[in-house]
């Protein structure tokens, strides 16, 4: 299986751009699915260039609109009409596409193994082999897919901020509506009911409180229960009635009141020692869940230091 790098050498050149950002997210096949936001501002970017044919998807979600352009599949015209934004494509990289794009765009792309298709499928209702629909069949605006895009924006412009158990979630969502929506064959995911048991419900939580900085992966948690991927996001929100990520993220809210409550440390401490990337990441977090910033709270709890006036 392709590593980012392998995609970028393969697709890097494919359509250029003024700005690009990456994140790697693990699949359920242990590969990796790239994950690029391409942007140009100007005008005038020309004739996409050659690839490599693989056995995988390039799935696009559009952030701006894109007006229509010329694109051909195997040589052959393929009208494209207006791309607005939370619009789908999906271009099955097994042919040879070819776009001239004159006008500015932004597009987060997913890139997809055909195998890590064909898990999914197998995991979701042990089907053997499918694929994800043509490129005329996706055409259309999906607002599952923006929404989780848009979630991916500020993780792929600060990788740093992001935990690989967001990373995962977001993008085993991703995958799996993928083939549900766009495979060649109604998949119906076979119902299951109740949570985790006690012992698989212990573990998860262990095992997340034990990597505050969000350093662990939800194929990780669910092989430490003993459960499939997606078995395991379902049963832990049935359990706790949030996704292992904001499980993730009010724990470490709550280890922040700790410290603010019982010391005199910094923010910059604080936001370490709680998993956050910085100061202003738990200031942003903790204002969000608490409705006021982490030195409001600390001071109208008995404690306060110059250092967190500001915030």
């Amino acid at each position: 299986m392709a590593r980012l790098e392998d995609v970028r050498d393969r697709y890097g050149a494919y359509i250029r751009a003024d700005q690009r950002q990456e994140l790697q997210a693990s699949t359920l096949d242990k590969s990796l699915m790239p994950i690029v936001r391409l942007r140009m501002e100007r005008e005038g970017h020309g004739l996409t260039d050659a690839y490599d044919p693989q056995s995988m998807y390039m799935v696009g979600v559009q952030l701006r609109h894109l007006p229509p352009h010329r694109l051909w599949r195997e040589g052959q015209p393929v009208e494209t009409g207006h791309f607005r934004p939370g619009h789908l494509n999906i271009y099955d990289l097994r042919r040879d596409w070819v776009a001239e794009l004159n006008d500015p765009f932004d597009v987060v792309q997913f890139y997809v193994f055909q195998q890590t298709v064909d898990e999914i499928a197998h995991e979701v209702h042990g089907k053997s082999s499918i694929a994800l629909a043509p490129f005329h069949v996706a055409n259309r605006v999906d607002p599952v897919l923006h929404h989780l895009a848009l979630s991916l924006v500020p993780a792929l412009s600060d990788p740093t901020r992001a935990s690989r158990l967001f990373i995962d979630q977001v993008s085993t969502a991703i995958q799996t509506h993928l083939v549900l929506t766009y495979g060649n064959e109604t998949i119906r995911p076979a119902r299951r009911q109740g949570g985790l048991a006690p012992w698989q419900l212990r573990t998860a939580k262990e095992l997340i409180e034990s990597r505050l900085d969000g350093d662990v992966s939800i194929e990780e948690l669910a092989k430490a229960c003993r459960l499939s991927r997606s078995h395991f996001s379902r049963a832990f929100r049935a359990s706790t009635g949030q996704s292992p990520q904001q499980w993730l993220t009010s724990l470490r809210v709550q280890r922040a009141e700790e410290l603010l409550r019982s010391t005199d440390l910094p923010l910059t401490e604080v936001s370490l020692r709680c998993g956050f990337a910085s100061a202003s990441h738990l200031v942003q977090v903790f204002s969000r869940l608490r409705g006021m910033p982490p030195g409001v709270w600390r001071r109208r709890n008995g404690r306060s230091t110059s250092m967190d006036d500001v915030h």
